[in-house]
């Protein structure tokens, strides 16, 4: 799928929820896809344009991935940018 495509769809990709302590990501973990009535293809290719526009990066955790905000992300998500 393409930036636009997916950009384009009805839930627009958005940053994960500020952590203002700033704890590590695992002790706030996003909800299932599914609690967002999103399915899992779906957050996906939002979470790939993120990645792509450099607004989050990923860890890989055993079989998880873990997301975080990155500076750029950080900025634009409290209105700094």
């Amino acid at each position: 799928m393409s930036d636009r495509s997916a950009a384009n769809e009805p839930t627009r990709p958005c940053l994960p929820p500020n952590n203002p302590e700033r704890r590590p990501p695992t002790r706030h973990p996003l909800p299932p896809p599914a609690r967002l009535n999103l399915g899992l293809g779906t957050v996906g290719d939002h979470l790939a344009v993120l990645r792509r526009a450099d607004l989050i990066t990923g860890l890989r955790v055993g079989r998880s991935v873990h997301y975080r905000r990155t500076t750029l992300g950080e900025v634009l998500a409290d209105g700094r940018g």
